[in-house]
Order: structure tokens, then C-alpha cells, then sequence
């Protein structure tokens, strides 16, 4: 009789430790996603941030160098619309004004 009183406080304790690893590891799967999403966020901030940084830097060097060129000999602003590709991430963070800032600017490069 004790002996299968151990068996079963055993497996109680047991089933109780594998609960709390699971628990654990879910938990663990939950705060990595997060730091995942948050990150991801923080790149594709970043890298906005840089293609406007980059656009403003070319366009004051145009200005400063500006002659009688023609507009074909101007170099190409953007190569790739970052804005687009990543603003899903931002939309609801972002005001619609500021959004449409984003756009209007940006359709503005590509004319």
C-alpha cells in the first residue's frame, strides 16, 4: 500500500513538474515573439527613416549643383519605396494625416 501511495504522489509530482515546463515554455515562446515583433518594428523604422534621410541628402545636393542638365541626368531618388513594403506595421500607431504625408511625399518622388 505505501508503495503505491509513493508511485502516486510520484506521478503527481511528475505531471505537475512537466506542467510548469510546458507553462515556462510557453511563456518563453510568448516574450521571444514579442521581442521579435518589437525589433521588427525598430528595422523597418530604421530603415524608413534612412531612405528619407538619404532622399533629403541627394536632394540638397541637387540643389547645390543644380545647372542647365537636363532632368534626365538627374538620378533616380528612390530605387525602392520602403514606406510601402513596411507601413502595414505602422498604420495603427500612425494618425491618417500622417499617413497621407507619407504617401503625398513619397508619390511626389516617383513623378
Amino acid at each position: 500500500m505505501n508503495t503505491e501511495l509513493l508511485i502516486q504522489s510520484f506521478r503527481t509530482i511528475l505531471n505537475f513538474s512537466l506542467e510548469i515546463i510546458i507553462a515556462i515554455g510557453g511563456l518563453a515562446a510568448f516574450v521571444i515573439y514579442g521581442l521579435e515583433q518589437r525589433q521588427k518594428y525598430k528595422i523597418a523604422a530604421t530603415i524608413i527613416v534612412e531612405q528619407i534621410n538619404y532622399i533629403e541628402n541627394l536632394i540638397n545636393k541637387l540643389r547645390a549643383t543644380e545647372t542647365n542638365r537636363g532632368i534626365y541626368k538627374k538620378p533616380r531618388l528612390m530605387s525602392e519605396n520602403y514606406w510601402e513594403r513596411y507601413k502595414i506595421l505602422f498604420i495603427k500607431k500612425m494618425r491618417r494625416v500622417e499617413i497621407k504625408e507619407f504617401d503625398t511625399f513619397l508619390a511626389m518622388l516617383r513623378k
